[in-house]
């Protein structure tokens, strides 16, 4: 059923919209789902004003946001957040 889906979804919709979607409804803490509650959860703020490293926690924290927290990184996380940040300059997002 999710294979069916999946190409569905694939078919139908564009990369930008697919993502869109996900970051909307992806549990990214204890009950805190989407990137706008994440970054409010997180860090106080609105998703639109997370610097490319507060954001590059969230997206480090994932899949598993119960296990890691962006507002208390352990080294992993740190490790994960600094390859994300380093990776961000090669991502036009006009691409997806």
């Amino acid at each position: 059923m999710e294979v069916y889906f999946t190409f569905v979804i694939e078919i139908c919709w564009s990369k930008e919209r697919i993502i869109e979607v996900y970051l909307n409804v992806i549990e990214m803490g204890p009950g805190v789902y989407g990137a706008e509650a994440a970054a409010q959860y997180y860090f106080n703020k609105s998703a639109s004003d997370l610097t490319k490293k507060e954001a590059a926690t969230i997206a480090a924290i994932l899949p598993n946001p119960i296990r890691w927290s962006a507002s208390h990184p352990t080294p992993y996380i740190i490790k994960k957040r600094n390859w994300i940040v380093r990776h961000m300059k090669y991502i036009d997002i006009k691409e997806l």
